[in-house]
């Protein structure tokens, strides 16, 4: 069952469910508050009556001697008064129940009853004591065909009280299944239209984005769909990249071996040294590259193995600047270390910061003209240490400056493995820095070259305090 049907359904149930109980409760209270106008109005009839007749009681010496004239008189008093309320019979009774006397059109004094006990019940008929001075002197009951009219007055007004809430419950009925649908399919109009998203998406078609009709919790559901689907394109192109520069990445080191290997085969060159020092380069470099992909792959995944231990991060990065001195010599480069402090213990894996010190300054000697300089600048901040990388090359561009941490990236694409790398130096530095919780950045300087970043959390703060 679609969505729109069930809102239709529990909108059209409920005003049935309301219009049923209104109908009960209102049906109900009616009929009791009719019922109660009735005894009131039967009631009231009665005690006129019983004040009549105590008033003939009293004025003939307490005596009910000649009632039966009197009560008779009243009575076609009150026919010629009250036309539609025809009284039928009164009767008037002693204290103790004896019949004292009967008017009316019908003769029941000895066929229907001689004698009133107090808890008599009648089927018809009101009934009122006559008191005077506190003194019960008799009791008087009154048949007319009042009550009857007002029991039919009831039944007729319940019956049109009834045609009435059922006319008015379908009409609501049909109005809230109208509305229902109208506004079901507006409510569900967007939850169509990202159900058409997912499913080109489930197709494969990520470039997909749906609007966003509505500034409510399905508006956010769209917006969040578009980031989705946003975020699965750039995996997806990602993913296309990696595949291509992976396989580019090996064609080359494949073309050359197959091609030294071939000339090896058909004898024009000998197995030599010189001949398979080439491929013995080829196979490291492919070597290398796996072993970076696995690298990456493990970072990616969060499962990077890190044997994490106290390390003096001073002397471990003055190791590792100690290490590009020949280099930088070479290169005509000036390469200077500066720290904050003379020990500064963290608790990271000494392997892994290395690999990342090495490429951050690897990619600084590549960049930096002969004649510049770079400066490692290490600091301890409250509960982390910062290392700053500084060189004096052309800087990043500024269209350039969020990818490079990409993977196969490389700033110039004219530029040669040999000169630039494989593109993954800058990647794995920054996923080896993710993996310890902590951040590398790249920007440039105001005056220089580029700025790389590196930030490391020290670890718990106790020990740390006793190893610095």
């Amino acid at each position: 069952m679609k969505l729109r049907t069930k809102l239709t359904a529990i909108l059209v149930f409920l005003v049935v469910s309301m219009a049923t109980i209104f109908y009960l409760i209102a049906h109900s209270y009616f009929l009791s508050l009719f019922g109660q106008y009735v005894e009131i109005a039967e009631h009231g009839e009665a005690e006129q009556w019983a004040r009549s007749l105590g008033f003939y009681y009293s004025t003939h010496h307490d005596s009910w001697s000649g009632v039966e004239s009197y009560a008779d008189a009243l009575r076609t008093q009150s026919d010629l008064a009250h036309p539609h309320n025809y009284v039928e019979e009164v009767t008037i009774f002693a204290p103790d129940g004896r019949v004292l006397t009967s008017v009316g059109h019908r003769d029941v004094s000895g066929a229907s009853r001689d004698h009133l006990d107090d808890d008599d019940g009648l089927s018809s008929g009101m009934r009122s004591d006559i008191v005077i001075n506190g003194r019960l002197v008799g009791r008087v009951v009154v048949e007319d065909t009042g009550s009857d009219s007002l029991h039919d007055a009831q039944i007729r007004v319940l019956r049109s009280m009834d045609v009435a809430t059922i006319g008015g419950g379908l009409t609501t009925t049909l109005m809230a299944l109208f509305l229902g649908l109208l506004f079901a399919s507006r409510l569900t109009r967007p939850l169509g239209v990202l159900m058409r998203g997912i499913e080109r998406v489930g197709r494969g078609d990520v470039g997909v984005r749906v609007p966003a009709l509505t500034k409510d919790e399905l508006g956010r559901v769209a917006a969040q769909f578009n980031q989705m689907a946003e975020r699965l394109e750039q995996t997806e192109a990602a993913r296309r990249r990696l595949v291509a520069d992976v396989a580019h990445e090996l064609r080359t080191p494949l073309t050359v071996m197959e091609g030294q290997l071939e000339l090896i085969q058909q004898g024009i060159v000998a197995p030599d040294e010189q001949t398979l020092l080439p491929i013995l380069d080829e196979v490291m470099r492919l070597t290398r590259l796996v072993d970076d992909l696995h690298q990456l792959s493990l970072a990616d995944g969060g499962v990077l193995p890190l044997h994490r231990q106290w390390t003096d991060m001073v002397a471990l990065v003055r190791r590792i600047v100690d290490n590009f001195i020949f280099e930088a010599e070479e290169r005509r480069v000036r390469l200077s270390f500066s720290t904050s402090a003379e020990h500064i213990s963290a608790f990271v894996d000494a392997h892994r910061c290395t690999q990342i010190m090495v490429n951050l300054l690897g990619n600084a000697m590549r960049y930096t003209p002969a004649g510049g300089s770079i400066d490692v600048h290490l600091v301890r901040l409250s509960t982390t240490v910062r290392c700053t990388v500084t060189d004096d090359g052309p800087g990043i561009p500024a269209d350039q400056l969020a990818h490079v941490f990409d993977r196969f990236y490389r700033g110039e694409t004219s530029r040669s493995r040999e000169t630039g790398g494989m593109g993954l130096g800058l990647s794995i530095a920054r996923e080896f820095a993710n993996a310890h919780g902590g951040t590398l950045t790249a920007s440039n300087h105001s005056t220089r070259g580029a700025v790389f970043t590196l930030t490391l959390p020290l670890g718990d703060t106790e020990a740390t305090t006793a190893h610095s």
